[in-house]
């Protein structure tokens, strides 16, 4: 994609945070995904430069 349309790439990453929010917002109601939630609140409220993305935190096989 990025050889195809290096503008479109751009856009994608800079809407990290809202994608990551619609995230949040659909799985809110998830007890299993409420610490995942509340870690990545932490992490943009306190302006964490780069955080783990909400995706990777909640998908991610790392605490296994």
């Amino acid at each position: 994609m990025r050889r195809l349309d290096p503008g479109w790439v751009e856009v994608f990453d800079k809407s990290q945070i809202k994608r990551d929010f619609d995230c949040a917002v659909q799985e809110c109601d998830t007890e299993f995904s409420a610490g995942d939630i509340n870690a990545w609140i932490k992490d943009i409220t306190a302006g964490i430069s780069n955080p783990p993305t909400l995706h990777d935190r909640m998908y991610s096989l790392s605490g296994l």
